[in-house]
């Protein structure tokens, strides 16, 4: 029953991504484009998802990567 209603949950944030793409393309989902570095996105999921990564026994290391500076709408911004 855990294992289903992971799924659920992991299939409900696809249909609500579908759902935001959707009105972006519509045009009702204003993008907010703003400069930030990828390298410090991806630094914080890894370490969001090292403490998951550790209660299952699994080690995730991540290397610094250089500056990647992009212009994006930010996805910690996201409805």
């Amino acid at each position: 029953m855990r294992i289903l209603g992971d799924e659920a949950k992991r299939l409900k944030h696809i249909v609500e991504d579908l759902f935001t793409l959707t009105r972006a393309d519509a045009g009702q989902y204003p993008l907010q484009p703003l400069d930030f570095y990828l390298d410090e996105l991806v630094g914080e999921c890894v370490h969001s998802a090292r403490t998951l990564a550790l209660a299952k026994k699994i080690s995730l290391n991540f290397e610094e990567a250089s500056e990647s500076p992009i212009r994006a709408d930010d996805p910690c911004c996201a409805a």
